[in-house]
């Protein structure tokens, strides 16, 4: 009887693959080799090895990993050759064949993952399948670099039927797509014209092709050969030449070189005895070794005409006619700021039950909530949040550090993946919220890469495995814990992340990299604890520090099924039948304000989501070629951009209403436009042009760009227009190297410019206006802190400061003081001026009474995440974002209280003003009547806009929700279906334009 718990965590392990399996069976492998030797952890698929086999691997793993190049693999093969029929065969294969493919090795990891996929798909168990699944999946992608056609049609005919998880369902879907472009159209196999663009680049810096001059190449089916890209590089006036080299001869830089697989790549030069292989297609840069050139590329190539090394010769028409690449391009986006593209339908960043959205970039179903969170007195709280995203494909299958299983990310898990072996190669961040970012160019000289495209964000190694990521906003975020991913490959995780304004959050991990602790300056946070016998990095809950937890549970296919959060509610993931072909995606939620579900497909290159909230209103998000019912032009276009095809590679949202009228009608839904990345044939992430509804469509131009269809330098645009019924509306605009925002100008006469201070952040010194009266600036004491802003000749606002800093007192522009009062631990509790408020906190640092002048105070009480109730426990409805208006103009504009140093209001939205009769005010011209207005309501003892404002900023919820909590006349029932202010009745929801707001 002792031994029935082993037993039947043996019988578990086995027939789910668990972490804990080839410890309990067999001889050991040490820990740091199973788990770290590769990018995935090593698994055995059954059987026992022999102590011999054992020692033998351990000692080739050991040699691998000491040599510290993930592409020198001579032992490891001596192993395979010796033990054939290994359990570990499988698993090894597998891996090698990453390993391989990431150095610029694709023939031989090709090898690999034919070798593994034969090895493990006819097995059962999760683990044969996690393998074979990988192998299999990394094939095809390799034969979609190849434009290997047949090859990749057959091995998806006999695994499209297999369920597959994570990153693997995610690479299938997109060799689906790229299967389907190969057979229906020729054009998508460019690698050589792109290869060759990328090229002229480099010899004519300035002059770049134009990429609609490559997308007209129109290849043939085999693709493009030797032959035809010198007469394409005659035309273009590239200075090339048909060569061949043989293996060993020095390598001639910038080429476009021929690759074994069937592939055009262009090598830019050298450095450090490596070669920089630039594939423009998949946005990767490798820097491959001269042995990957020698046994990869067919020594076919494009060479700059100087005298010839020895080992090369010169390639006759005929027999360049007779070497073809037709590699296949077209997909995509491939990396991006995922965080930072359209999500509809909205929803806030971190809510603290579930909601769901569209990314409208690559049409990934996303879901997200903060189950347990931490109040603070001088800020917003600071929430655990879990983020859902369909597409993930960066995920490894079994992760070797903390984590919530396929397409689940949490907070504090944030990486960056390098290449220690050299320095020059790509580094990719993963971040908290699903982005991947890839850093490329790096400065031996400096340490910096160069600034991310789309997020500016500016990555710097400071040392062998430490890095620094300094965000455009002042953010500062330290990556120094070391985890190894391969022989050289490493994941260096997050250690430390600071905010201009002090803040400060510090994250601890464990022996075996799992990150155990998130705390802030003040020491409060959270406490991450692993319980799960059979997958020891699977997350199991969360403590913060007052003892409240969230705990997540898990099904036995590694699926998260259930969380409770802080507040004891549950939310249930709903997930199709095991033997579906994509088990992890989510088909539905159910959460403690209804349930969720979720439908998605894919024809062609076109695939669609729809989401059904627990209202039951419908949703659905669409990016389809070739959309029905859209003309070729845009009539209603500015002059500027190129205004064709706007039928085709758009994404496309109905909401409830219009999906209901309109369903299928693509005149009538929002519309998205991407730009191409600079081969013209795959998407990015940097807006083209964006149509709301009825309104009129707004287009962006930028800086750097070859045609108006391709992305330029960077994503912040430097020119906006619309075509409108009282003629064009365009804006001229100027960013600086952090993506702030520096002139706009329009037609109009209308000229601002932003100056910025240094370490300001976002928050601009001073506004420049062509009216001199609109123009701001601020004024700072000694010690660089923020004391007057001045509009024109009219001081808007004056702070008084102790000597540590803290602002004592406001002196606005009315002649009117604030007088800012704190405790002995210096928190914010009051003001005292025209209206007085005075507030206290509860020992977890949340308002626990609010006091308006020398009116009776009110007590607020909370669930367990932090949400204000009402009479008898009734949950009070905040606030809704799109419910947002104007910010009265006073000591509570949330822009005044950032930029004087208060942290609270700085991430929180402004409220409309609200009237007696429960109606928001609309006020058109604010300026002139704000100062008459408030005078008023002051005399009369009429404060409620203001009031209003400090609740949201406190607590976040408008004062009519709060006053209800002491009135006797609603009954419960009442005040959960109450609208305190009307806004169901009064409040209309306007289309407005994104460039003018009218």
């Amino acid at each position: 009887m002792t031994n029935k718990p082993l037993t039947l965590c043996l019988a578990f392990c086995f027939f789910f693959g668990g972490t804990n399996l080839t410890a309990l069976v067999g001889p050991d492998i040490p820990q740091r080799l199973r788990l770290y030797a590769f990018e995935e952890p090593l698994d055995s698929l059954e059987g026992r090895s022999s102590a011999d086999e054992s020692a033998a691997l351990s000692a080739a793993l050991d040699a691998y990993v000491q040599a510290g190049r993930s592409d020198v693999t001579e032992l490891l093969d001596s192993f395979l050759k010796a033990y054939p029929a290994s359990p570990w065969s499988a698993s090894l294969q597998m891996n090698m064949g990453l390993a391989l493919k990431r150095n610029g090795w694709p023939g031989r990891a090709m090898d690999h993952f034919k070798d593994a996929w034969a090895l493990a798909k006819a097995g059962s168990s999760p683990t044969h399948r996690r393998i074979a699944d990988r192998a299999v999946t990394e094939w095809m992608c390799l034969c979609v670099k190849g434009g290997d056609e047949q090859t990749l049609a057959a091995l998806l005919d006999e695994a499209r039927a297999r369920p597959m998880h994570g990153g693997a369902a995610q690479r299938r879907v997109d060799a689906e797509r790229a299967l389907f472009a190969m057979q229906k159209e020729a054009k998508f196999y460019l690698c050589g014209p792109t290869a060759l663009a990328t090229v002229n680049q480099v010899m004519k810096p300035g002059h770049p092709v134009d990429s609609r001059d490559v997308k007209d190449t129109i290849p043939g089916p085999n693709g493009t050969s030797l032959f035809q890209l010198a007469m394409m590089a005659s035309h273009w006036d590239i200075p090339l030449q048909m060569l061949k080299r043989d293996p060993g001869a020095k390598v001639l830089t910038p080429s476009v070189m021929h690759w074994k697989i069937g592939h055009w790549a262009a090598v830019l030069r050298e450095r450090g005895g490596r070669y920089l292989v630039q594939e423009d297609v998949l946005e990767e840069s490798i820097w491959v070794t001269r042995d990957a050139l020698d046994a990869e590329t067919s020594g076919y190539c494009l060479a700059p005409y100087v005298p010839l090394p020895s080992g090369w010769t010169r390639v006759s028409a005929e027999e360049g006619g007779a070497v073809w690449g037709r590699g296949r391009v077209g997909l995509g986006p491939w990396y991006g700021p995922y965080s930072d593209s359209a999500l509809r339908p909205e929803m806030p960043a971190s809510p603290s039950t579930a909601k769901a959205g569209v990314r409208m970039g690559n049409l990934s179903l996303e879901v997200a909530f903060s189950p347990i969170s931490i109040p603070r007195p001088d800020g917003p709280a600071l929430p655990f949040v879990l983020r859902y995203q369909q597409r993930m494909i960066w995920q490894p299958d079994r992760p070797a550090y903390g984590h919530l299983g396929p397409h689940w990310t949490m907070t504090g898990i944030s990486y960056l993946l390098e290449d220690s072996a050299f320095e020059g190669q790509d580094v990719h961040l993963f971040t908290e919220d699903g982005t991947w970012l890839r850093f490329t160019g790096f400065d031996p000289a400096s340490g910096n890469y160069a600034r991310n495209t789309h997020t500016r964000d500016l990555l710097v190694r400071v040392g062998p495995g430490s890095f620094e990521l300094r965000r455009p906003d002042g953010r500062l975020e330290i990556y120094s814990h070391v985890c190894a991913a391969g022989a050289s490959e490493k994941r260096v995780f997050r250690v430390e992340s600071r905010t201009p304004q002090g803040r400060m959050l510090r994250y601890s991990y464990d022996g075996t990299h799992r990150l155990r602790r998130i705390t802030d300056e003040a020491g409060k946070g959270f406490i991450l604890e692993y319980e799960d016998p059979y997958d020891p990095w699977r997350l199991s809950r969360v403590v913060d520090s007052y003892g409240r937890e969230a705990r997540f549970i898990f099904g036995s296919d590694g699926n998260l099924t259930k969380v409770i959060d802080a507040a004891g509610q549950i939310t249930l993931m709903v997930y199709p039948d095991r033997k579906s072909v994509e088990p992890d995606v989510l088909t539905g939620l159910i959460t403690p304000e209804g349930a969720w579900t979720f439908e998605h497909g894919q024809a062609g290159l076109s695939r669609w989501v729809e989401v059904v909230d627990p209202s039951g209103k419908r949703h659905r998000s669409e990016f389809r070629h070739d959309a029905p019912g859209l003309p070729h032009v845009d009539a209603s276009a500015p002059p500027g951009p190129l205004n064709q095809y706007m039928h085709d590679r758009s994404t496309y949202y109905w909401g409830p209403e219009s999906l209901a009228r309109h369903r299928g009608d693509y005149t009538k839904a929002e519309s998205i436009r991407y730009l191409f990345n600079p081969t013209q044939l795959a998407l990015s992430w940097t807006l083209e042009a964006v149509k709301a509804g009825a309104a009129p469509r707004v287009w962006f131009l930028y800086s750097g760009q070859v045609n108006t269809q391709v992305e330029g330098e960077h994503s912040n645009p430097r020119w906006m227009g619309q075509r409108t019924s009282k003629g064009d509306q365009t804006w001229d605009l100027r960013w600086d190297d952090l993506g702030r925002l520096t002139e706009r100008m329009n037609g109009e006469g209308l000229h601002e410019r932003w100056t910025y201070g240094q370490g300001a952040g976002l928050c601009p010194e001073a506004v420049a206006s062509h009216q001199e009266e609109n123009s701001r600036r601020w004024e700072t004491d000694e010690d660089g802190r923020r004391t007057c802003l001045w509009e024109g000749q009219r001081r808007l606002w004056q702070a008084d400061r102790n000597p540590h800093g803290a602002i004592t007192a406001v002196h606005d522009a009315h002649g009117r003081v604030w007088k800012l009062d704190y405790d002995h631990a210096g928190r914010w509790v009051g003001v005292r001026g025209p209206v007085s408020y005075q507030w206290s906190y509860d020992a977890l640092g949340r308002v626990a009474t609010l006091r308006e002048g020398s009116g009776t105070p009110m007590t607020l009480s909370y669930d367990g995440l932090d949400r204000v109730l009402g009479p008898g426990g009734v949950l009070l409805r905040p606030v809704k974002a799109r419910e947002a208006a104007a910010v009265p103009q006073g000591i509570l504009n949330d822009e005044w209280l950032r930029w004087l140093g208060f942290q609270k209001p700085c991430e929180l939205l402004p409220i409309p003003s609200v009237a007696r009769n429960g109606t928001a005010r609309v006020q058109k011209n604010r300026r002139a009547n704000e100062g008459a207005r408030e005078r008023r309501e002051v005399q009369r003892g009429s404060v409620g806009p203001v009031f209003e404002r400090w609740c949201w900023v406190l607590v976040g919820l408008e004062a009519a929700d709060l006053r209800t909590m002491g009135s006797n006349e609603l009954s419960n029932q009442e005040a959960k279906a109450a609208d305190p202010v009307g806004r169901e009745k009064h409040h209309r929801s306007e289309k407005k334009s994104p460039l003018t707001g009218q």
